[in-house]
Parts: C-alpha cells; structure tokens; sequence
C-alpha cells in the first residue's frame, strides 16, 4: 500500500494526503480510532459487523414501503445547487491532460 500511495501521491492535493493515514499496526490505529467504539471483530466492546449487518437489514426490509416512496418521489435539482460542480480534478488535483500535465 505504501508503494501504491508513493505513486498516487503527486496526483493528490495536500489536504486529501492530510487525511489519509496507512497504519503498520493496530497500536497505531488506536491512535486515531479509540478501541471502544470499534466492533467486537476488531477488539473492540461494540457488537460485531455481523449482527449490525443483520440488525441494518432488517431495518431496511421493515421500511421497504418508505423507500420506495422515496426513490420515486424525491429528486435532486442539481442546476439549483449553489457553486460550480466538483469534478475529479477538484478533488484529486490532476488538471489538464498527459500531453501537458500540469502538478501542484
């Protein structure tokens, strides 16, 4: 992964590398992420991925009816969003094209 990064990394604005954080172990991950809000599958005292799985699914199937509804009814007016749409060079930092590359 480090390597995949080193390769990614001059293609990417500062402030998403800022974000990104590869860990070498679980001691460091704890750093960012306290081991009480991790699920038992992990080591942590929250229930594991399975049960929140199940529990999430059946959520989904008892409110069917809503989503449905949802999905039919409601649509997003993208041309009323304010500003100018983000498009991947926003947000990886790549302008121009390979002829004429221009890196920050």
């Amino acid at each position: 992964m480090d390597k995949l990064l080193a390769i990614m990394k001059p293609f990417m604005k500062k402030e998403l590398m800022n974000v990104m954080h590869l860990h070498q172990s679980v001691e460091t991950f704890h750093e960012y992420v306290p081991k009480e809000y991790l699920p038992e599958d992990y080591g942590g005292p929250k229930e594991s991925l399975k049960t929140h799985y199940e529990r999430f699914y059946e959520d989904l199937k008892n409110n069917q009816d809503f989503f449905t509804k949802e999905e039919q009814t409601r649509r997003v007016d993208e041309k009323q969003r304010p500003g100018k749409p983000k498009v991947a060079s926003d947000l990886f930092g790549v302008e121009g094209n390979f002829k004429k590359l221009d890196i920050d």
